[in-house]
């Protein structure tokens, strides 16, 4: 009982927070019931309990069929409201700072956030959707003043994502833009990422080109395969799908079954380039090549994407994201929301990838 009076209070509280935080009116309404439940976690009866306690403190008003809203403007509590923020910001990734692009966007958001005297939360998400939830459901407890995050599912984006977008919390999306989803975003343009990729590779003199590539639940890994398909069709080459095989998982039992499927093709129709959406993909896809007594790239060019440190070290060629920018102007943007200009929530922000050619490109068969 002691419990889910507590869960009830902290909900009162949250949704006070809410309120003057998205600077609602009188008059205006406040989530229902079951987006409120989705976006905290917690049941839909002990939302009810705390919208009813809010009623009766006369903050709310709740009217059958139509929903609940703001009677007054509540008092902020402490940590929240504005000129009273905690100064604490959330960054939820996938992977956590050890994923080395993580890390360079949360460098980037450090550079800004230090100079403003804000301080970074990091919520390292190892899992899916579920556990992501869960680490922003903590951090808006811990009363962070917004979020940016890397999401886990973005195409489409997961049910709690969707709900939390609407909430009116302070949130940029980094890393993906998630069509639909009504919040600002910082990405590297994947599209083009993608295509000056594969374009390298055509102008080397490649025309069977694979790709290997990630699960279909992440906006930024399909973004990647339609740059892939998109140099194919201008340069005249025909996409073959035997070339692209797909698989669900990012890890690298995944890579090596795709790449065994690409060395068991016949010698006319194996590719003589690839292009990975991750430079780990490439690593692993260099690393079965090797151990089939082929080389890279006398046998097999490849390319990778982001730039980041791997066992290839600087022999292999790959597309340059700038996650430091990616970071810093997420923070800008976020910055801004807590300055209160909502314009800042159509930010839609593409930065420009740069191709990074190293040791790993040469005419087919050289």
């Amino acid at each position: 009982m002691i419990r889910t009076q507590t869960k009830s209070r902290d909900m009162e509280e949250s949704i006070v927070r809410m309120i003057i935080d998205d600077r609602l009116k009188p008059g205006e309404a406040i989530l229902s019931e079951n987006k409120l439940s989705t976006l905290f976690g917690i049941s839909r009866v002990t939302v009810r309990k705390a919208i009813a306690s809010l009623a009766e403190k006369g903050i709310l008003r709740s009217e059958n069929g139509r929903g609940t809203f703001v009677e007054k403007i509540p008092s902020a509590p402490s940590g929240s409201g504005k000129g009273a923020h905690t100064k604490l910001i959330g960054f939820v990734c996938y992977g956590g700072i050890g994923d080395a692009f993580m890390a360079s966007v949360a460098r980037g958001i450090e550079s800004g956030t230090e100079m403003d005297g804000y301080h970074i939360c990091v919520g390292s998400v190892l899992g899916g959707a579920e556990r992501e939830a869960h680490v922003v459901r903590e951090l808006v407890k811990r009363g962070v003043d917004g979020i940016i995050i890397a999401p886990t599912e973005s195409a489409p984006p997961s049910p709690f994502l969707t709900e939390f977008a609407k909430s009116g919390v302070n949130m940029v999306v980094v890393d993906q833009h998630i069509p639909g989803l009504d919040a600002p975003s910082v990405t590297s343009d994947d599209v083009e990422g993608a295509f000056i990729a594969t374009e390298a590779l055509i102008r080397a003199g490649h025309r069977r080109i694979a790709h290997i590539r990630g699960p279909g639940l992440v906006a930024n890994i399909i973004n990647r395969f339609d740059g892939y398909r998109m140099a194919l069709e201008r340069n005249g080459i025909p996409f073959q799908p035997e070339l692209a095989p797909h698989h669900a998982a990012w890890n690298e039992e995944s890579v090596r079954k795709a790449m065994l499927k690409l060395l068991d093709l016949p010698s006319k129709k194996r590719p003589t380039a690839i292009f990975a959406a991750g430079d780990h993909q490439a690593e692993d896809s260099w690393s079965v090549i090797e151990e089939h007594g082929f080389k890279v790239p006398e046998d097999f060019s490849i390319v990778g994407y982001g730039n980041v440190p791997n066992s290839k070290g600087l022999r292999m060629s790959t597309v340059e994201q700038h996650p430091m920018e990616i970071g810093s102007t997420a923070w800008s943007i976020l910055r801004r929301l807590l300055d209160g200009d909502r314009t800042a929530r159509t930010a839609r922000i593409l930065l420009r990838p740069e191709l990074v050619v190293r040791q790993s490109i040469s005419a087919p068969g050289k």
